[in-house]
């Protein structure tokens, strides 16, 4: 029975050559602007993989309602000309929250 051949699909096989062969490459990377920047992008990357491979549940039904009560209070304080108010008045009832959410996120770091 005849044995398959490989069949390379892209153009990795040329890729692995090259870099194969010693001395200068013609190969030249593309600039992506993060040239002397890698650790921050690696660190960015790392946290989009963390968040990809994320499997733990999550309390839809509850985070829902309140993402609802939160939108509908802002359209009536809107609908009422009274945004401004809102606006301040959400901002001082939030601030112990936002106050332990941004001291978590720094120890995080």
């Amino acid at each position: 029975m005849a044995q398959a051949q490989k069949v390379q699909l892209d153009d990795s096989q040329k890729l692995t050559e090259l870099a194969d062969k010693p001395g200068k490459s013609a190969f030249k990377a593309a600039k992506t602007g993060f040239e002397g920047r890698e650790d921050e992008l690696g660190k960015s990357i790392q946290t989009v993989l963390k968040t990809l491979s994320n499997n733990a549940g999550y309390a839809h039904e509850i985070n829902d309602a309140l993402v609802k009560a939160h939108l509908s209070a802002i359209q009536f304080a809107k609908d009422n000309g009274m945004l401004k108010e809102y606006v301040e008045h959400d901002l001082k009832t939030m601030e112990p929250i936002n106050q332990t959410r941004r001291q978590g996120h720094r120890e995080n770091r």
